[in-house]
This record gives structure tokens, sequence and C-alpha cells, in this order.
């Protein structure tokens, strides 16, 4: 259990490359525009629900355009349904465990959600913090249209944004992922088993090609005519041989079957946001929901391991935004003043969210007091800020404690599917396979490097089998004859 509840790392940065300070400029107009819009239509009451519209241009921020159209689309729908489901919740129902429930079982959704379609961070979370925020601001039944109209409304602006680049700089999340590739095969060169020159060497050129696919707006010319042609029909053939990506129907089918551990995660999530919100409202908490997020926050983590890293991150984090939201809030703002520190904050946030989640959490905690304080004028935000503290933590509790409870036993037969997939590309491959073969190979270690995160964390997991894994991803990742030598 100590190796599984190490804080090695939890706190650490990660490195990132490329694309955050457009994704942070991106965010930041788009919720500029909307809650703009709104305060100078004279509709501040609405701003709270637009601001869980524009939760759509979180993701998919290094999508290519044409998968960034469907997910976000996906998203922006999920993030509307959320919130009409929160606004008929306080509006036939009225109760706060009704409202409980109904937050778990969209936290439940959008896990599975965030897992079949691969949604990536903040995956599932945003969906419960929109259904929480409709479901405790009270609402007249005639309100409830608008404010779903709003929702959809400030989603539709984000999924325009989101495209927009796609007219200047069309071919960019493909030249990002080839950057990133050369920069993780210049890491694996540092370990390979050349002399220390070759591969200081060949480490510099792929860096530096790296660097150039990623900044330079006209990549300089290599190809010959003829070259260009050779590679372009290369190019076609692959595609034609390419498997083909399933749909987003097929894949929130495929993420339901055995032996996929997203069953397992949804009633984690559930449980947890069901325990946690039932205790903030048996606590007196006004804003209940705020556990019910946190649960859920910890909970879009793979494995006990990961929870407990996000636990530390979610704690620390808030306590640190909390000292930030003390400074930020001694002063008293105008409408206006509001919008444009939530802003600031959510850009902030968008900056260094990909280093830590905990450093993001510095930017989010006021930036949640603010907005609350826009839904309910009366309430100040230093008075919110010891609930949003302790809902916190009884929520990451919570979490921690439903992850490590709940035992997910299908990882060990996803562990061992994933070995042996592996193990066959692997002997095909060796065995003289072309580019099928490679491909096929390629997507295979993926999968074995995902199953192994996830069995590597969970209570009970076979250390032989464990072990056994990482040699086959090892082998799979080095194949005989494929190390870069000097002059790549």
């Amino acid at each position: 259990m100590s190796r599984l509840l190490s804080v090695r790392g939890a706190l650490a940065p990660r490195p990132v490359h490329g694309n955050v300070w457009a994704t942070a400029v991106r965010v930041g107009l788009s919720v500029a525009l909307v809650l703009g819009a709104l305060y100078a239509a004279g509709h501040v009451e609405l701003i709270p629900y637009a601001a869980m519209g524009c939760f759509t241009c979180l993701y998919a921020r290094d999508e290519t355009y044409a998968r960034r159209r469907v997910l976000l689309l996906v998203v922006g729908a999920a993030l509307t349904l959320s919130v009409a489901l929160g606004a008929l919740t306080q509006v036939l129902v009225g109760h706060t465990l009704a409202a409980v429930v109904v937050a778990s079982l969209v936290a439940g959704g959008g896990k599975y959600l965030s897992d079949a379609l691969a949604l990536g961070a903040p995956a599932g979370l945003m969906f419960v913090f929109a259904v929480g925020v409709a479901a405790y601001n009270p609402l007249d039944a005639a309100q409830v249209p608008l404010v779903v109209a709003t929702t959809a409304g400030a989603g539709a602006v984000c999924w325009l944004l989101a495209q927009a680049g796609a007219l200047a700089w069309a071919a960019a999340p493909e030249r990002l992922a080839t950057a990133r590739a050369l920069t993780a095969r210049a890491e694996d060169v540092l370990t390979g088993g050349h002399s220390e020159l070759a591969r200081a060497r060949a480490c510099a050129e792929l860096s530096e090609l790296a660097r150039r696919v990623r900044r330079e707006r006209r990549p300089q010319a290599v190809l010959s005519r003829g070259e260009l042609r050779t590679f372009s029909g290369w190019v076609q053939q692959m595609r034609s041989h390419h498997r083909q990506v399933p749909s987003v129907w097929g894949a929130l089918g495929g993420a339901w079957r055995r032996p996929s551990p997203t069953p397992v995660s949804v009633v984690r999530i559930v449980l947890a946001c069901l325990v946690a919100g039932a205790g903030a409202w048996m606590l007196g908490m006004g804003h209940g929901y705020w556990a019910a997020v946190s649960a859920g926050s910890v909970l879009q983590a793979a494995n006990v391991t990961t929870t407990w890293h996000r636990t530390l991150q979610r704690a620390g984090g808030t306590v640190v935004g909390m000292v930030l939201a003390g400074a930020l809030f001694q002063a008293d703002y105008s409408v206006l003043g509001v919008i444009a520190l939530v802003v600031v904050l959510q850009m902030g946030a968008e900056l260094v969210v990909a280093l830590n989640y905990s450093y993001g959490l510095v930017f989010v905690t006021p930036l949640t007091l603010a907005l609350s304080n826009l839904a309910q004028a009366g309430g100040g935000a230093q008075e919110l800020a010891g609930e949003r503290l302790w809902a916190t933590v009884l929520g990451a509790l919570v979490g921690l404690a439903v992850c490590a409870l709940v035992p997910n036993r299908s990882l060990a037969q996803y562990l061992e599917q994933a070995r042996a997939e592996c193990e066959a590309a692997l002997e095909l491959v060796a065995g003289g396979g072309g580019a099928h073969e490679r491909r096929r190979l390629g997507r295979s270690v993926v999968a074995l490097s995902r199953a192994l995160d996830l069995a590597a964390g969970e209570p009970g997991s076979e250390g032989d089998r464990i072990a056994g894994a990482r040699r086959v991803l090892e082998r799979a990742r080095f194949p005989a004859g494929a190390r870069v030598h000097a002059g790549v």
C-alpha cells in the first residue's frame, strides 16, 4: 500500500511542448466575448450558465480540426444537457438531495463519455460542475428555456472559435503532434546503446527538427517534385489500408465491453459523488455540489495511485487558491470587474494546468468563487471561501476512499489482453511484416502502455504480471534494428 500511496511526483511539473499560449488566448477570448455580450445586453443573471457553456473550449485542444469538430459538438451538447437536467431538478423538485442524485448520475455519464471518446482533460469534471450550478441556483420554470439556450449559445461560440484556426493554420495540430513525437523520440535516443557522442548528435538533430516543424509558419521545402509525388503516393496507400477510426456510437459501445475498466470507474464516481454530496448536505453546506465535484475530480484519474495524487493536488491547489482569493477579493468589484477577473483567471488556469493539476486549481478556486458571487449576489466571495475549502477536502477524501474500497478486478484481464495483442503484433513485425503490421504494433504499444498505467496503481496487482507486461512493452518500443543512429 505504501507503493500505491507514494507522494513522489504528485506536485512536480510535467514537460509541455507547444500549444499552451494559443489555447489560453482562445479560451480567454471565448469567455470574454460571451460574458461581455451578456453584460452589454443587461442579462447578468445568465452569466453563470453561459460560463458553463464556455467550458466547451477547454476540450480537444490538441486534436485535429476534423476530430475537434465532432468532439466539441458532443461536449457542447453534453454541457447543455447537464444544465437542463440541473435546472429541471431545481424547478420540479427543489431539494438538495435530489440535486445530489442527479449530479452523481451526470458524473457517471460524464466519466463514461470521457473514457469512451478519449476526451482528455478536464474529462467528465465540467459536466458535474454544470449540473451543480444549475441545480443549486434558484430558478423559475419560465427561465429554464432561456438558461438552456444561453448555455447552448455559449457552447456554439466556443465551437466556432475553436475551428477558426483552420482558416490560417489548417495543419497546425498535425505539426504539433509530429513535433511532440520527434521530441519524445529524441528523449528515447538518450537511453540508447550507442556512444555518448552519437546519442547527443541524434538527439540534437531530432530536437531541432521538432522545433522547426512546430514553429515555422512555412517549413523549408526539402523534397523535389518527384520525391513529393512518391511520398504522396505512399500516404494515399497508407490511408487506404489504415484501420477506420470508430464512430462516436461505436466508441461508446466499445467502452462498455469487457474487459474494459470503464464500468467500474463509472460505479466508483457515482457512489463517491452520492456520498460526498449527501455528506455535505448533512453538514449544512450551502454548496454541496462542490463536494460532489471534488469527488468526481479525483476519480477522473485511472487508479488508486493517480487518485491519491489527484487528492493531494486538489487539496494543495485549493489551499493556495484560497490565499489568492483572499488577496483578490479584498476589493469590491463591479460586475464588469468580476467578468474581467474571470477571464484573467481562466487564462491563467489554462497556462499552467497542463504542467500540474494543482497549479491550475490555484486559479480555478478564485474563479469558482467569482462565478458563485455572480450567481448569488447576496453572498460575498470571502464568505464562500471556507465552505469551498471544506467541501473540496470532503469530496477528495470520499473519492479516495471509494477508489480504494471498490476494486477494479477487470484490470488484470484488460492488461493480459493488451499484452497478448502486443506480443502478437511484435512477432509479425519481427517476421518481416510490412507497414500494416508496424501500425498494428504502434497501436498495441499505446494500448499496453495505458493498461500498465491502470493496473500498476491498483491494489492487488500481481508483480509478475506487471513485470512481464513491462518487458513486452520495452521489446515492442525498441524492436531489433529500430534504434536511432547518429546522422538521423
